[in-house]
Formats: C-alpha cells, sequence, structure tokens
C-alpha cells in the first residue's frame, strides 16, 4: 500500500474527478446559495497615465508637485470576500512616467492602529500577517501575461510573472520603492525601470493595467478593474493603460558579478568503522548578465553558478519503484521559465543535478578503500536562455546549458594514495520554445528538449506540440497534445516513444467540467531531461465541479467536486485501475477553512511495484480519504492539521495513518517561527522487498516520522535570518515474505529472509542570512548541516525506536558547509548617468 501524499491547498481547489449524481456532497452542494452560471460583461476601466520631466522622489511622501495634477484611480471594488460589492476602505492610486521608468502612488485609507505590517523576506508578503498593495501591467495587451509589483505596509517588496492560470514568485525584478504610515492610512511609492519589463516599440503604447489592495483584517480583496470569479483567468478582465507616448526601451544590460569564499567538512566512516573528516577550502567567483537583445528579447547567462544559498531538499526513504520529484530553488531555473514549461517535458534538477554515477563509484572499492570525495551536485560551466514575445504574440524560448564532467576522490587508507572515478559526463543540455498565443486564451506551442554527453553517455531528443482553444466568451476550452521522445546509445537502435493527451470541457463559470484522455505506450521516455513516473497506460477521466463564490451563511467561498478515472495498460492492453474521488473545500466566515477528500476502487493491478517487466502485482480493493484544516492566520497563534486513513477493504487487515499538525507563532511583526510534526504508521503494508531485491515481497509494518522548526526574524525589509532544521526517520520492519505468482497474488515464500529490515535517517540544517544592500545586490551567509544514515539487513532494527534513531543520527559523520557571498547588481543605464 502506498502512503497518500497530503494534497496541497491549491491541489484541492483544482476539480478532480467524479459522477456527481452517486456523490453525498451532490445533496450538500444542492444546499449552496444559487447563484447565476453566467459571467458578467464588464467594462474595463481607463486609465491615461501622464509623463514628467522630472521623476518623483521615491520617499513613501506624496509632496511631490506631480503627485497633485496626475490623474486619480479609485472607485475599487470587492473581488474577496464578496465579488463586485464596493470595497470597504477608499484607495487611489496614480501612474506617470519618463524616459527611464513608470512611477506609481498610492493611498491607502486605513486606521494606523488597525494596519498589519508583519515583516517578511522579498516575495514572502502573501503568507505574512500585513496589508499589501499591488499593480500589474500586461504590457503585450494580449490577455495572457503580465508583470506584478506588490509592495506591503511593512515595505517588503514582492514581484511576479502572470500567465493565463499561473503566478511565477521566481521571478524578480529591480525596482524602488518606499511606504510610510499617515495619520488616515498608509501611502506608497514605486519606481520600475524598464529595463524590468519588455513591450513592442510603438509609437503609442497601450497596456493591460490592475491595481490590487489586500487588507489582511478583512481578509478583503479590493481591486480596480473588477474580477469576475467565475471567468477563468484574471488578466483578461485588466483595464486599460494609455497615453505612454514615444517611449524608446532602453539597452537593458544588467551584470552581477559574484564572489564566494567556501568551506566544507565532509564527513565518512572507515574500514574500522571510524569516523573521519575531510576538508576543502575554496574562493569562486561568476558572473550573472541580462542583455536585452531587443524591445522584446532578453538573454540571461550564468557563468560558473553558485547555488549555495538555496534551501536544502526534503529527502526521505523511497519505499515507490519511482523517482523522487524535488522542487527547484536555484533562481537562474526559476526565474521567467514559464516559456520552457509548456511542452511538460523540461524537469530543470536535470541540469547540475546529482552525478549519473554517484553511487557507482561504492561498487569501485578495493579492500582499504574509502571514498574521499563524491559530490552531491554536478558543477555548471554555464547556463544561457534567450527568452521573449514579440508583437505578434508569439513567444520564444531557448536555453542552453554546459554541465562539467565529475569525479569522486578515492584514497586507500593503507598507503595514501588518491584515485579518481567519473561520475558524470561533459554535457550539454538545451530546450527551445514557440508558443503562438490567439485570442481568448487560445494557443499553440512546440517544444524540443535535447541532452547530448560526451563519450559513450547516452543522448536524447524529446518533442512535444500542444494546442488550445477557448471559445469568444471564455468559457469552453478544447485542448490536445502530443510528444515523442528518442534514445541514443552507441552500437544500438535508436529507441522511440510517443504519448498523446487531449481534454474539452468548461472552464468558467459555477460549474465547471471536463473530459480528458491520455495515452502513453510502452517506449516513452523524456528522463533525460524531464521527469516522468509510469508509462505504458491509457488513462481516462471525467470530472464536474461546484463552486461558490458568493458568501452564504456558512462559507465565504467553496467548492464541491466529484470525479471518476480508469487506468488500462497499453501494451499488452489489460486492466489497471479505476477510482471514484470525492470531496469539497471551503473557507469560513473567520477565515479558517477545511477540507474532506475520499477516493475508493476496486481492485487494482501494479505493473510497476515488481520491478520487473512482465510482472503484476494485484492490490484489494481500497479506501482512502483526509481532512485538512487551516485556523485563521491573522492570530498570532494559527495552526494547519491532517489526518488521513487508507485501508485494503480485505483479509489484508491493512490499515495506514498519516497525521500532522503544523502550528504557526507569530512572536511580533519581525520574528515568527513554525514546528512541523508529521508521523504515519502503516499496519500490515504488502510490497516489494528491496533489501534483498530478488523478485519477493513483504509483509511489512512502516512507521515515518517528518519532524521540522523553522525560524525566521526580519530585521527590517532587506534583511532577514532563516533557520530550518528538518529531522526525517523512517523504519521498515518486515513480518513475512511471499512469492509473488504470474497472476499477481502472493504465495508464502518457502525459504527464510533474515534482517531484512530498514531505518533511514536524515537530518539538515539551514541557516541563512541575507542582505540586500543595495537594489538587486546581496550578502549571503549560509551555514548547511547535512547527515543521513541507512541501515538494513541489521537485526536490531525492528528495536529501534525513533529517539534511539535521532541520536545515532547525530552521532553519525556529518557534513558541514559554510559559504559567503557577495553579488553585486550593475546597471549599465544607471552606471553611465553615474559616470556622467
Amino acid at each position: 500500500m502506498k502512503v497518500k501524499a497530503k494534497p496541497t491547498r491549491s491541489a484541492l481547489k483544482t476539480v478532480l474527478l467524479s459522477v456527481l449524481f452517486c456523490s453525498p456532497f451532490f445533496l450538500n452542494a444542492q444546499a449552496v446559495k444559487k447563484s447565476d452560471d453566467s459571467t458578467k460583461v464588464l467594462t474595463k476601466p481607463t486609465y491615461i497615465a501622464k509623463k514628467v520631466q522630472k521623476a518623483p522622489k521615491i520617499d513613501g511622501r506624496l509632496d511631490d508637485a506631480i503627485w497633485q495634477s496626475a490623474p486619480l484611480a479609485g472607485n475599487m471594488t470587492q473581488f474577496e470576500p464578496k465579488p463586485f460589492s464596493p470595497a470597504t476602505l477608499p484607495t487611489v492610486a496614480q501612474i506617470v512616467y519618463d524616459n527611464e521608468a513608470i512611477y506609481i502612488a498610492a493611498h491607502l485609507t486605513e486606521d494606523p492602529k488597525l494596519l498589519r505590517r508583519e515583516l517578511s523576506r522579498r516575495d514572502g508578503i502573501f503568507d505574512a500577517n500585513t496589508d499589501y498593495f499591488t499593480v500589474s501591467f500586461d504590457t503585450y495587451d494580449d490577455d495572457q501575461n503580465g508583470f506584478r509589483f506588490a509592495v506591503a505596509a511593512s515595505g517588503t517588496q514582492a514581484d511576479a510573472r502572470i500567465s493565463t492560470n499561473d503566478t511565477d514568485f521566481n521571478w524578480d525584478a529591480v525596482w524602488e520603492s518606499a511606504v510610510s504610515v499617515v495619520a488616515d492610512g498608509w501611502v506608497l511609492e514605486m519606481k520600475i525601470p524598464y529595463f524590468n519589463l519588455r513591450f513592442a516599440k510603438k509609437a503609442e503604447q497601450k497596456w493591460g493595467l490592475q491595481f490590487a489592495r489586500f487588507v489582511k483584517r478583512l481578509g478583503e480583496t479590493d481591486t480596480w478593474a473588477p474580477l469576475d470569479p467565475k471567468v477563468n483567468g484574471q488578466v483578461i478582465q485588466w483595464g486599460n493603460l494609455e497615453g505612454m507616448m514615444n517611449l524608446e526601451p532602453p539597452l537593458r544590460l544588467q551584470l552581477s558579478p559574484y564572489v564566494a569564499a567556501e568551506y566544507q567538512s565532509i564527513g565518512s566512516i572507515d574500514g574500522d568503522g571510524k569516523k573521519f573528516y575531510g576538508n576543502s577550502k575554496s574562493i569562486s567567483g561568476g558572473l550573472d548578465l541580462k542583455l536585452g537583445l531587443n524591445e522584446a528579447f532578453t538573454l540571461d547567462a550564468t557563468l560558473i553558478p553558485n547555488f549555495g544559498q538555496v534551501q536544502s531538499d526534503n529527502r526521505i526513504l523511497n519505499l515507490s519503484p519511482f523517482e523522487l520529484f524535488f522542487q527547484e530553488r536555484r533562481p537562474f531555473f526559476t526565474e521567467g521559465t514559464e516559456l520552457f514549461s509548456k511542452g511538460d517535458i523540461f524537469y530543470s534538477r536535470r541540469i547540475g543535478g546529482t552525478p549519473r554515477k554517484k553511487y557507482d563509484v561504492y561498487g569501485d572499492l578495493n579492500g582499504n578503500e574509502v571514498v574521499e570525495k563524491n559530490p552531491n551536485e554536478t558543477q555548471l560551466f554555464n547556463a544561457t536562455k534567450v527568452s521573449g514575445r514579440t508583437g505578434s504574440k508569439l513567444g520564444v524560448g531557448i536555453l542552453n546549458a554546459v554541465a562539467a564532467p565529475m569525479y569522486a576522490t578515492i584514497k586507500d587508507t593503507m598507503t595514501g594514495k588518491q584515485r579518481t572515478f567519473q561520475t558524470s559526463e561533459l554535457t550539454n543540455y538545451n530546450v527551445t520554445v514557440f508558443d503562438q498565443l490567439f485570442k481568448n486564451n487560445s494557443s499553440i506551442s512546440f517544444t524540443n528538449a535535447a541532452t547530448i554527453r560526451n563519450g559513450s553517455g547516452r543522448d536524447a531528443n524529446v518533442s512535444a506540440l500542444g494546442v488550445k482553444f477557448r471559445d469568444k466568451n471564455n468559457k469552453y476550452e478544447v485542448s490536445a497534445r502530443g510528444r515523442m521522445s528518442h534514445i541514443f546509445r552507441d552500437n544500438r537502435a535508436t529507441e522511440s516513444g510517443y504519448t498523446y493527451d487531449v481534454g474539452v470541457g468548461k472552464v468558467s463559470g459555477n460549474w465547471t467540467w471536463s473530459l480528458n484522455q491520455e495515452l502513453q505506450d510502452d517506449k516513452w521516455n523524456p528522463s533525460d531531461l524531464g521527469y516522468f513516473q509510469q508509462r505504458n497506460y491509457f488513462f481516462n477521466a471525467a470530472n464536474i465541479s461546484y463552486n461558490q463564490y458568493i458568501p452564504n451563511k456558512i462559507f465565504l467561498q467553496s467548492n464541491w467536486w466529484a470525479g471518476l478515472y480508469s487506468f488500462t495498460r497499453f501494451k499488452p492492453f489489460a486492466y489497471q485501475e479505476i477510482n471514484l474521488n470525492l470531496g469539497f473545500w471551503g473557507k469560513f466566515q473567520n477565515q479558517s477553512w477545511a477540507n474532506y477528500w475520499m477516493n475508493v476502487g476496486p481492485s487494482t493491478v501494479d505493473y510497476f511495484e515488481p520491478r520487473a517487466e512482465g510482472k503484476k502485482f494485484v492490490r484489494p480493493a481500497s479506501y482512502r480519504g483526509g481532512l485538512n484544516v487551516g485556523t485563521d492566520d491573522r492570530k498570532p497563534l494559527s495552526s494547519y492539521f491532517f489526518f488521513g486513513v487508507s485501508r485494503y477493504l480485505t483479509d489484508w487487515d491493512n490499515t495506514s495513518y498519516d497525521f500532522s499538525v503544523e502550528p504557526t507563532v507569530r512572536i511580533n511583526s519581525h520574528f515568527r517561527f513554525n514546528f512541523q510534526f508529521a508521523p504515519t504508521f502503516a499496519k500490515n503494508d504488502y510490497g516489494y522487498n528491496f533489501t534483498s531485491s530478488d523478485g519477493t515481497f513483504g509483509r511489512r509494518d512502516l512507521w515515518f516520522v517528518n519532524n521540522s522548526v523553522g525560524l525566521n526574524f526580519n530585521f527590517n525589509p532587506k534583511s532577514n535570518l532563516s533557520v530550518r532544521v528538518r529531522h526525517y526517520w523512517s523504519r521498515v520492519e518486515y513480518k513475512e515474505f511471499f512469492n509473488l505468482r504470474d497472476d499477481g497474488t502472493l504465495a508464502k515464500f518457502d525459504g527464510t529472509h533474515e534482517n531484512s529490515d530498514i531505518s533511514q535517517n536524515f537530518f539538515n540544517v539551514d541557516f541563512i542570512y541575507t542582505w540586500q544592500f543595495a537594489p538587486g545586490s546581496f550578502f549571503n551567509f549560509v551555514w548547511k548541516n547535512s547527515l543521513d544514515s541507512f541501515a538494513s539487513g541489521q537485526s536490531d532494527i525492528a528495536s529501534h525506536n525513533y529517539a534511539y534513531n535521532f541520536r545515532r543520527t547525530l552521532d553519525s559523520p556529518q557534513n558541514n558547509g559554510f559559504t559567503v557571498k557577495m553579488i553585486y547588481f550593475v546597471d549599465y543605464n544607471q552606471a553611465r548617468n553615474a559616470l556622467r
């Protein structure tokens, strides 16, 4: 039995799968106050910007003469919690521009005693207890893409790239802002240089524009251009910005050179079981570059990058037959990369990830040898991307990266001699994308991903072609996508595979639905530069959802869904799985929320758990369900709770329980900390015995505990300290063993498997201090501590409890890394003006 991952809030609000008429939630959904399923036809407001000869001073004071005469944008309406109702508090905003930048001012009425102003890290204001204001620009007026800039009442900045159904907060611009609290609220000023934006070279600019304000104490979002929550996509509903004449896009050239000093201490155990440490010191430098090739396209490059400041991965013991997915955190691969995700064949962690043969070195050791150095990450020589969108709405993206060959160092403990073992080849990665936008959020895109390795390493090429069409009212959507993969090996025939998926559905309104189909053949393999788990399947799904946007007596908002999906094996065609999924999510009047989900299904046939071609494993009928609850995060103490249960409905007597509690304590506007305690227990779980890896299965009890403590101290809007300590422990205790029959059932193992139990510990400390000492310029101090201990085939594992394993983990050899890194941002235009 697989332990089900805890659903995220965004996933819970997505339409899942279903047959609604048989759902108990259907009856509840009918009790929700009905609203017209049609969307409103809203008049888009227009703002006429004024050009100035003298730029306003960005000091958070609206005493510049220009602000006395610039037009006012007001009359905001609510988006949440009461769509189309008048805003509770008045807000006015203004825009002026010159040849260098666009300037925004806003006056937000509020009782200063009630104003929320918690400090946070950059881009963290949306999770903080603070009010904030945003301005958004659709610079190509394509109704699908935009730039967003936000300032909190605390002074902290945030920015993002906006697309039809996504907001990318990993994108970072370089701009200025200032806020101040006044007698009747707070005011702000923003300066956004044009080098952050991309727009067509025209005599007269026409952009999409949106102002928005969030009042934390009220849980209220107000917008200048009214938004209909039943419409899929917000950019298409923004207002208009006009009046900007004869803008000359500046030469966009920015350099961010860095210098870093590192010290690492790598712990290991020699042949006698003694701990020893290998140390290394280094001073390195590199460069990030942004160059505007024209008004639409930008070249981004990084030379010898250093990503020491990113958070450590949440590693776990992987009992599944599939590779684990890890979130991308490196700035170069998270900023402005929305184009490269179009075909779903690009997983950026492949670039500079773990060397392919990192663990092969341990099978190459001689009697007295130990691994003295074995890098966890592949060093990049460089990475470059060119991206942009033309005036005809054609988006083009090209990404190329070169990864250095990597070597492990092996040392003979008797003679002291060293030798190397190659763990990764010199590799070139390339991704190319073309994405043509049309009216009404329609588009067609082509993506190609290529991997070329030096020497005998395999090469790969994967392509994807996708289309999406919506009607003129933006209510219905038809989509289709086809993909092909090719693997090239020396002296072997090319291995080619394909996949397609099609869908049709209603995407706007209170009621939404969709029908989807996907096929992946048995040779589909995008893994060299992409991520995938299963293949060789045929998938069909039907789902329906009801979305309540107008508050009623119970919910401010709610979402009710149900769905049905089925998997069959493609070659040879055979039944695999069918599942019914039901659930709801609701936000209450007191700003807390709850979600319940469940899915049930008959017996399933698993073709992946046996880890052998032609084998299958039959699981009985099952039930899974879970309850998520989040309390009001405006209070000093808030928390998230989750409880889940899974059970097979046969004599397996198999049940698993998941529990998580994650309280957050806000001490003051500078300091907050949070905890996570998340244990999981599964009794009589049946699965592959990978301790022996001989094809046998086992009945086992599983224990997983994931604990973490996070601390955030924000000295001011530009200086932040974050500390995160995480410990993960797991234990697998086998009770009995089985052979897998040809029909997928289990037969008790006649022989014996002694000491097959497994224990895994991971411990990490991430201590990161960040100071933005100038726009775009940062000083980072990073301490990372990591250690892990894996044990298998030991007779005493079953008797070890959590406390024992925690002590043993702390006694294990530890890896410590210290990095001091300084990045300085230089803009060509500003530097030229300063020199003049």
